[in-house]
């Protein structure tokens, strides 16, 4: 066995500077190989982030599209039932003021009538005659109502009254809510 130690000692000494060249050798080339192959997989490790930088920015930017797309139709939605709202209220109060006048109009209950040619007084007059014709053949007339008849309008008004109340109340909180100048 000592033969053989002493044989490879020997092989090793004198072929030592060519074996440790070769390992030198394939050292370099390895370490080369793991540098080139640590900057492929580094070059493809940033290449995959950018690419998947970009989809994301992309997302983004379409989600942002949808989102201000559903924004402004959100906005269209609420003025539009901004508009009805002020719309409906104003329309209430132009009917509070129709009942305003009908119910005015009601307290003035008086009706202007031709007198009929039968009542007429065509006979000469005395001097001092409170019934004599005036010759226009036109009267006024005032009208006494029925007590029901004279109820109904009276509720009418309260109702009125009731409602002004409400539509003032109601333009309040609007101007309040959507701050009407």
């Amino acid at each position: 066995m000592s033969i053989i130690i002493k044989y490879l000692a020997g092989m090793i000494m004198s072929k030592g500077g060519k074996i440790i060249a070769g390992l030198g050798v394939l050292l370099l080339v390895g370490g080369f190989y793991k540098y080139w192959e640590h900057s492929v997989y580094v070059r493809g490790v940033d290449d995959t982030v950018v690419k998947y930088e970009k989809r994301d920015r992309m997302a983004d930017q379409k989600a942002q599209s949808i989102i201000d797309k559903k924004n402004f139709e959100i906005e269209q939605i609420k003025k539009e039932r901004n508009d009805a709202y002020i719309e409906m209220v104003t329309e209430y109060s132009n009917e509070i003021k129709l009942l305003n006048d009908r119910v005015a109009s009601a307290k003035r209950m008086s009706v202007t009538a031709k007198k009929p040619a039968a009542c007429r007084n065509e006979l000469p007059t005395e001097t001092g005659n409170q019934q004599a014709d005036s010759g226009s053949g036109y009267g006024v007339f005032e009208v006494e109502l029925e007590s029901k008849t004279a109820n109904d309008i009276r509720e009418i008004i309260r109702d009125v009254g009731y409602g002004e109340a409400a539509c003032a109340q109601l333009v309040e909180a609007v101007e309040r809510e959507f701050i009407i100048k």
